[in-house]
């Protein structure tokens, strides 16, 4: 399924719904994950290397089987939540972009006053500091999309994953401290990200206030000038604060994706050292080869399924770097 084709198929998608969503497989995700490298790096090895009890381990490495199943799914669950938030942010920073854009179109019938020539500096103001903004955004999609890239290139069964292992190496000191992943960062991340959306639609309902205020201080010539001059202060405060939560909002979602990209590698790891050590039990005659080649097949089947469901989220953050290339164009109309 195409990420358009789910995403439309998402019957709750508002900014709160998602967010909770978000929250709740993030919390899934590192539960799971930290419950398979519980019994990966401390009791399997246990149970095989030193007390020989194969039937146990047995059972055990089922248990660590389906958590790291639970894991993959809720990364990517997460993964296409985390891009629906993306699609809210780009329309509300596209919004504001409009808005603002309609307050310059205003300001140059003020042929030649003051007020004209400030609400042109404004509008300049805004054009950089949205730039700034969307440049940093674009190296951030970049930097997600290479990762991403790599999962669904390099999670396919019978490959010897050499980058996708240089990678990890980079990310992971030890294998054995690689469990809580960040848990509390990433759940402030989820909640700031909706705040900043908030943020900049409320802006953006301000500035709409505004438009429809500049044209009744014109046509009354009382005190009018004050009014311009207040309304323009106010247009400055929105522009500075709308900017701030324009490259929080993307920034929040980068590191998002970051640390579930991070748990998708990590789930790839510990798929990775269960079949070498499944490897090195088959060779010591510890456990059975036909025990181990059933395990193997589930563990190319969390792989095959997480390179599949990959192609989506790569597709997710295709449609957003070009969202946001088009925002770019926007902005620099303004």
């Amino acid at each position: 399924m195409g990420f358009y084709t789910q995403y439309l198929s998402t019957i709750l998608k508002g900014k709160w719904t998602t967010s909770i969503k978000e929250r709740i497989e993030a919390r899934r995700a590192i539960y799971n994950l930290s419950e398979a490298d519980k019994k990966i790096y401390q009791k399997l090895p246990e149970l095989v290397d030193k007390e020989h009890r194969v039937t146990a381990a047995n059972k055990d490495e089922d248990k660590v089987i389906k958590a790291l199943k639970k894991a993959a799914a809720n990364s990517y669950a997460l993964a296409f939540n985390v891009s629906t938030m993306d699609m809210a942010i780009l329309e509300a920073v596209d919004g504001l972009i409009k808005v603002i854009s309609k307050i310059h179109e205003l300001g140059k019938t003020l042929k030649g006053s003051d007020i004209e020539k400030k609400i042109e500096q404004l509008s300049q103001l805004f054009v950089q500091l949205m730039q700034k903004a969307i440049k940093k955004a674009k190296q951030e999609e970049r930097w997600e999309y290479k990762y991403v890239e790599i999962i669904v290139n390099e999670a396919i069964p019978g490959r010897n994953h050499k980058q996708l292992m240089s990678v990890v190496r980079t990310m992971f000191q030890t294998l054995g401290r690689q469990s809580r992943l960040a848990k509390f960062p990433i759940r402030m991340e989820i909640g700031r990200e909706r705040r900043d959306i908030i943020g900049i639609n409320r802006l953006t309902t301000q500035c709409k206030n505004l438009l429809e205020t500049i044209p009744k201080n014109l046509k009354s010539r009382k005190h009018h000038e004050n009014a311009l001059y207040r309304l323009v202060s106010e247009l400055e405060q929105i522009i500075q604060e709308g900017a701030k939560y324009v490259e929080d909002a993307f920034y929040e979602a980068y590191l998002i994706k970051k640390r579930d990209f991070m748990l998708i590698l990590k789930i790839i790891v510990n798929v990775e050292v269960l079949r070498g050590m499944n490897r090195k039990w088959v060779m010591m005659h510890f456990m059975p080869s036909e025990l181990v080649k059933r395990k193997n097949i589930q563990l190319d089947e969390i792989e095959e399924k997480i390179s599949k469901e990959f192609h989506t989220i790569a597709q997710a953050l295709r449609i957003s770097m070009v969202q946001i290339e088009r925002l770019d164009a926007e902005v620099a109309r303004v």
